[in-house]
């Protein structure tokens, strides 16, 4: 007969603690309850008994904070303090611990000194709503096993939960214009996973093949059905041959030129370069009056050739306090032809995602700044320059950790704006009224266009791709 270790529940002692402050207290997000709790665990360790296995299985809070535990009798001892690690990586880093081994795994050891994260397999978060609530994590077979008998803990507290919760990602409608768009009902694949940070997004037509680029990884990637994901490009944002001191050394955003050539953002290299068809990178700029860019992020090409691009310090190793940072700001840059480098926007402090209007006369310019995230829109004047920029929109509540900022966009043919942001997707109308979500759940970086409407997601660790009900503006 199996005994069940006694559940450790700290819920209740944290209230008792509060005394007749609580009363007074109202809570203003969702928290997972100790019933939910309960459940994960009784469901974790019924997958676990089908399987003949003995686990621990831990229950955190968002911030990690344990609620439950319970270690089964044929679990060692051991499997308590991997199991609250786990746990508390997924809930924390907004994802599950298993990227934090396959980081390992691929050789990126800095994930190794990551605060309170412990790179093995078997935590997952918890979501509701598109927000991290939780996490469920198991220890005591093998990384996948623990992690398939975790998943059975998660699926069983979202079904606790109850009524709002939806399965991550998917739709939300919030405006019945988004129905000429994207029918809310649609499915949302899960193409790749199992990446670092993905970003940059740029189909490749001639080749049926979606090119990215996993950030702190320093590669760009290849992405079709019959091949799955492939190195296409190695060192792509940094080819020194230092150790590089941070944590975003890769490219960043990718854009054809005029006349159908790689173009890409490098961060280790603080440069945007060209890839030509020897295989062999020219540099296009990076420096501004002398003083080198900071690490240029995102990039677009208007019609007429002109290449516009972000350049935060995100890819410094230090951000804005960089020991190398020459530029006293961050700016939206324009390169026309042979001539000068230019800023055309230097009022933002963190300009990251581009994407013009489709009649070129608008420049929208994400700002992933956590205390101002909001989304620009600047008039283009004849001369490529911009004129006084308005805001189009804002980040509705508050930014958590985790959550992510405006970040990469992309217009359709009828000049809706596909932005990412906090929690996925956010779809605008041309006069800025938001018409949905595709929630995501996780930091979301950039979106692409592809064949027939399709529309791919960089989405944290994984690529996604959906299919819309309109297409990409025509350059």
């Amino acid at each position: 007969m199996r005994r069940q270790t006694p559940a450790l529940t700290v819920a209740a002692v944290c209230l008792a603690a509060w005394g007749a402050a609580a009363q007074s207290l109202t809570l203003t997000r969702t928290t997972l309850s100790l019933d939910a709790a309960r459940a994960a665990i009784a469901a974790a360790e019924q997958e676990a008994a089908r399987r003949g296995l003995g686990v621990v299985t831990v229950v955190v809070d968002d911030a990690g904070n344990l609620i439950q535990l319970s270690r089964m009798d044929a679990a060692q001892v051991a499997s308590v303090n991997v199991g609250i690690g786990k746990a508390r990586t997924a809930a924390i880093y907004r994802r599950p611990s298993r990227v934090f081994e396959e980081q390992v795994r691929n050789g990126r050891i800095a994930a190794l000194a990551l605060a309170d994260a412990t790179p093995l397999q078997g935590g997952v978060p918890v979501t509701l709503n598109g927000r991290v609530i939780g996490a469920v994590g198991v220890s005591g077979d093998t990384p996948q096993v623990d992690e398939e008998i975790a998943m059975a803990g998660v699926r069983a507290v979202e079904a606790a939960i109850g009524g709002t919760r939806r399965d991550v990602p998917y739709i939300e409608r919030l405006d019945p214009r988004l129905d000429a768009v994207l029918d809310a009902a649609a499915r949302i694949e899960r193409l790749a996973d199992g990446f670092e940070w993905v970003e940059g997004p740029l189909w490749d037509a001639a080749n049926g093949r979606l090119l990215f680029s996993d950030v702190p990884r320093n590669e760009v990637l290849a992405w079709d059905a019959a091949h799955g994901a492939r190195t296409f490009l190695a060192r792509s944002g940094y080819t020194g041959t230092a150790p590089f001191a941070g944590r975003e050394p890769g490219s960043n955003g990718l854009a054809w030129d005029a006349q159908g050539r790689l173009v890409l953002c490098q961060h280790g290299d603080r440069r945007i370069a060209r890839l030509d068809a020897d295989g062999r990178l020219t540099v296009l700029a990076d420096r501004y009056q002398g003083q080198r860019l900071n690490s240029p992020n995102d990039l677009v090409v208007r019609a007429n050739g002109d290449i516009y691009f972000t350049d935060p310090p995100f890819g410094l190793p230090g951000t804005y306090d960089d020991a190398g940072k020459e530029l006293p700001f961050q700016g939206v840059f324009r390169l026309a032809g042979n001539g000068p480098l230019q800023p055309v926007v230097t009022e933002l402090r963190a300009p990251n995602g581009l994407a013009f209007s489709p009649d070129g006369s608008t420049l929208y310019v994400s700002n992933a700044d956590r205390q101002h995230p909001v989304w620009m829109a600047y008039p283009v004047r004849d001369d490529g320059t911009m004129g006084g920029g308005r805001v189009f929109a804002r980040v509705e509540g508050p930014l958590a950790a985790g959550d992510g900022a405006p970040d990469g966009m992309k217009v359709d043919r009828a000049g809706n704006l596909f932005a990412t942001g906090p929690g996925g997707v956010h779809i605008f109308a041309p006069d800025g009224t938001r018409l949905g979500r595709i929630v995501t759940g996780v930091p979301t970086g950039n979106v692409a266009w592809g064949p027939d409407g399709a529309l791919f997601i960089a989405a944290n660790h994984a690529l996604l791709r959906v299919q819309t009900r309109t297409t990409g503006a025509p350059r």
